[in-house]
């Protein structure tokens, strides 16, 4: 009141006893006759503009928190979809390393291939796995694991033998995969037996270290999964280094177990094969004990190369008589064959024949025979052989005719 009397401008906010509410009062002098004006408005009409704004913006507020729940549970959707993928990958890397460490090794224990595969079935998520290879030794195949029904090798095969020739030809061809999701196409491959159960199959080559194509590697029912075939073909290298493997380890096996100049089996060979002899037969088992008479003597009065002749036509005639599976050069000139499942009879007359062959050629053997039903020790049998060989060889040079050491 003290302003407007005054003549002063300004303004003053206060409660109307009247409306009920906050007035906004303002007041000016006039330069006509010392008037003043004054102008009162309610709160109501001052911020009527400025409510519909709040609103409004009170509406922005509520879509933005809106916005930012829902922003806030894609990203945890997200984070944790990405760390599922993420660890998905890593586990796949982790079996995949833990499938290269089994095959580094499944040259010397075959029992590998099983958790190898079964880890297969897990990193691409299929239910059976199929493993063949071309003719590699050693090897029992194919390799073929239903993670559904068995924890075990199958026996049967996944594939029939036209489909595998088709995959050969395919992948010896340049193909570098095979995927199959009709059943047109798996009836191809497949034998019909085989057909209801699968659903889809991927297929890779197996590449042998000297390059071409040595087998095959399938998985099936993998669902929807899109790097099915480069999972298997990171895990082919792995197959492919125990074709390898396999092929090296027999070679230096069979360099080891092999007798060079005579072609049988060593001693090394000799001596892991005979606790076996126990178990292989049925009715009977034979041993022939074998002494070369005279190869010392050959050997001082012709040289080596002659007693290494003699050495090589002994083997060969053991070989025809009693194959090879079973036949040992056991040491410089001894001998020893197993004959499983054999009558007497046809023993003694194979070794008859034998020596007869051998005399034609002016080569003498001793030989000697243990044949029997039951057999409670495999080393007093072989001895029992032994005996009976060197009463023979001690006959032997009884005859004058044949005694070269004393001729010497």
């Amino acid at each position: 009141r003290a302003g407007l009397v005054a003549g002063e401008t300004g303004y003053v906010v206060f409660v109307s006893e009247t409306a009920g509410e906050y007035l906004y009062f303002y007041y000016e002098p006039m330069s006509v006759n010392q008037w003043r004006i004054a102008l009162s408005i309610p709160e109501s009409t001052v911020f009527a503009d400025a409510n519909t704004i709040r609103s409004i913006l009170n509406v922005f507020l509520v879509f933005e928190i809106c916005c930012f729940i829902l922003y806030l549970a894609w990203m945890l959707v997200y984070v944790r979809r990405e760390t599922q993928e993420k660890q998905r990958q890593l586990d796949a890397i982790n079996d995949i390393y833990d499938v290269e460490k089994l095959l580094f090794t499944a040259h010397e224990n075959q029992d590998n291939i099983r958790p190898a595969l079964q880890l297969i079935c897990r990193i691409t998520g299929g239910n059976q796995v199929f493993f063949w290879i071309d003719g590699l030794p050693g090897v029992e195949q194919p390799f073929f694991l239903r993670s559904d029904t068995a924890s075990s090798l199958q026996t049967n095969r996944l594939f029939s033998p036209d489909g595998i020739e088709l995959l050969l030809k395919k992948f010896r061809g340049g193909d570098t995969q095979f995927e199959a999701t009709h059943d047109a196409e798996l009836r191809v491959l497949l034998p019909s037996e085989q057909v209801p159960s699968v659903k889809s199959l991927v297929a890779v080559p197996i590449e042998a270290a000297e390059g071409g194509v040595c087998g095959i590697l399938a998985v099936c029912n993998t669902g929807h999964r899109r790097d099915t075939a480069g999972l298997l073909k990171n895990i082919a290298f792995s197959f492919s280094r125990f074709c390898h493997n396999m092929q090296s380890y027999h070679a230096v096996k069979a360099m080891g177990e092999t007798d060079i100049l005579s072609g049988l089996y060593n001693r090394n060979r000799y001596e892991a094969d005979l606790p076996e002899y126990l178990h292989r037969y049925q009715t009977s088992l034979a041993c022939i004990y074998i002494d070369v008479n005279g190869l010392h003597e050959m050997n001082n009065s012709r040289g080596h190369e002659a007693g290494d002749d003699m050495i090589k036509q002994v083997a060969a005639q053991l070989l025809d008589a009693f194959g090879p599976q079973q036949t040992y050069r056991i040491g410089g000139d001894e001998f020893v064959a197993f004959s499983i499942d054999t009558p007497e009879a046809e023993v003694a007359s194979r070794c008859d024949q034998m020596t007869q062959a051998l005399a034609e050629r002016d080569i003498h053997i001793s030989i000697g025979i243990q044949w029997a039903e039951a057999i409670p020790s495999i080393e007093d049998f072989i001895k029992a052989a032994e005996k009976k060989m060197y009463a023979a060889k001690m006959a032997f040079y009884q005859n004058p005719a044949f005694d070269r050491r004393q001729r010497d």
